[in-house]
C-alpha cells in the first residue's frame, strides 16, 4: 500500500468514525419511568359504574398529571389521585396514561424502547369485566397486550412484566405513548421502569458527502495503482 492510499485509509477512518460523535459525545433520549410523574405522565379518566369493556379515548379534558400512589409497598405506581380510590368495588375506572417524549435530532428508524410495566388490574378474577387486557398504543398505533396476555388468556398485571421492546412506530420529533388500564375503583393505578432507549443520530450530510468522496478517491487511487502495475 503506498503513502497516498494509507494516508486517504486514516483520513477516511478518522472522520467517517468520528461523523457520528460530532460535538462530543450525544445523550440519549429520554423516556421517564412512574418514578417521576409530575410533569412527565397525564392521566386522563373515564369513571362509570357500567363495564363497557371498550377503550376510553385520551381526553384533554379532563386530563391532568398523574400523581404517585402514596402506597409503600406500591412504589412508584401513578394514579389520577394519591390514593388511586376511585370507588367501592363495581365502580370500574378507566385510565390512560400519556406520556409524550422528544426524537428531535434521532433517527426514529433506530430508536429502541425497553421497558417493564404494571397495571390494576386485568380482571382475569371478574367475569364481568369481559376480555379486558392492559394494553398501550405508540402514536396510535395497533395496541400491544401486557407480555403473555392476550383476549383469551387473561392473566395478573399487578407485578411489573418481563422486559417489552417497542422497536417500531416511532416518529420524528414528538411521539405519544398512552396506556390503557381498567380498575376496580381500589388502589387502581399503573407503574413503568425503563429499562433503556436509544436511538441514534443521523450522520450529517457533509459528512455523508465526504465520506462518499473519500471512498471515491479510494477506488480512484486503486485504480491508477492498477494501471501502472499493468503498464
Amino acid at each position: 500500500m503506498n503513502r497516498t492510499l494509507a494516508g486517504v485509509l486514516a483520513l477516511a477512518a478518522i472522520l467517517l468514525g468520528s461523523g457520528a460523535g460530532i460535538g462530543g459525545a450525544h445523550a440519549a433520549p429520554v423516556f421517564y419511568a412512574t418514578s417521576a410523574p409530575t410533569g412527565n405522565w397525564f392521566v386522563s379518566t373515564n369513571v362509570s359504574s357500567v363495564d363497557t369493556g371498550t377503550i376510553a379515548p385520551f381526553e384533554l379534558s379532563p386530563a391532568d398529571f398523574a400523581q404517585a400512589v402514596a402506597i409503600t409497598t406500591r412504589a412508584p405506581w401513578i394514579a389520577n389521585n394519591s390514593t388511586g380510590t376511585n370507588g367501592s368495588i363495581g365502580n370500574w375506572t378507566q385510565f390512560v396514561f400519556r406520556q409524550t417524549f422528544d426524537l428531535t435530532g434521532y433517527d426514529p428508524t433506530s430508536a429502541v424502547l425497553r421497558f417493564r410495566w404494571a397495571a390494576d388490574d386485568s380482571g382475569e378474577t371478574v367475569a364481568a369485566r369481559g376480555q379486558w387486557v392492559p394494553r398501550f398504543r405508540l402514536n396510535g398505533g395497533p395496541d400491544t397486550f401486557y407480555p403473555g396476555a392476550s383476549l383469551q388468556n387473561r392473566i395478573p398485571t399487578y407485578n411489573l412484566s418481563p422486559v417489552q421492546t417497542v422497536s417500531s412506530g416511532f416518529v420524528s420529533g414528538l411521539n405519544t405513548i398512552d396506556f390503557f388500564v381498567q380498575g376496580n375503583g381500589v388502589t387502581d393505578g399503573f407503574a413503568l421502569e425503563t429499562v433503556s432507549f436509544t436511538a441514534n443520530i443521523p450522520l450529517p450530510a457533509p459528512m455523508v458527502l465526504l465520506g462518499t468522496g473519500l471512498v471515491g478517491l479510494l477506488i480512484i487511487t486503486r485504480r491508477r495503482k492498477q494501471y501502472v502495475l499493468r503498464a
